[in-house]
């Protein structure tokens, strides 16, 4: 984990964050694979992913307190193998749950 996730866990914690949107996805990516997020809005890129924190062993969050509208995204295996289908969309403050097929 790089400092900005530790900035973010402090942020969270303290209850300065307002709003959190998350997304969480249940999906085995397999020993020494991380799944990581690219996309637009709460600090997401399309040119480079962030990697998704491991919950469990088969699940993955990303969140943030980050402002923005409405934004879009996708999940990815070492941040190089998109996901099937179409971007996902995400509100700010919102959640989104799924299992990504690759």
């Amino acid at each position: 984990m790089g400092s900005w996730w530790t900035r973010l866990k402090k942020i969270l914690s303290s209850g300065n964050c307002g709003k959190v949107s998350r997304v969480t996805i249940t999906y085995d990516s397999g020993w020494g694979n991380t799944i990581y997020i690219r996309g637009e809005g709460g600090g997401l890129s399309w040119e480079k992913g962030i990697a998704m924190v491991n919950v469990t062993a088969d699940v993955w969050e990303w969140k943030t307190c980050q402002q923005f509208d409405i934004g879009s995204f996708k999940v990815l295996i070492n941040d190089a193998e998109y996901e099937s289908g179409e971007n996902h969309v995400l509100i700010y403050g919102g959640e989104v749950r799924y299992s990504p097929k690759f």
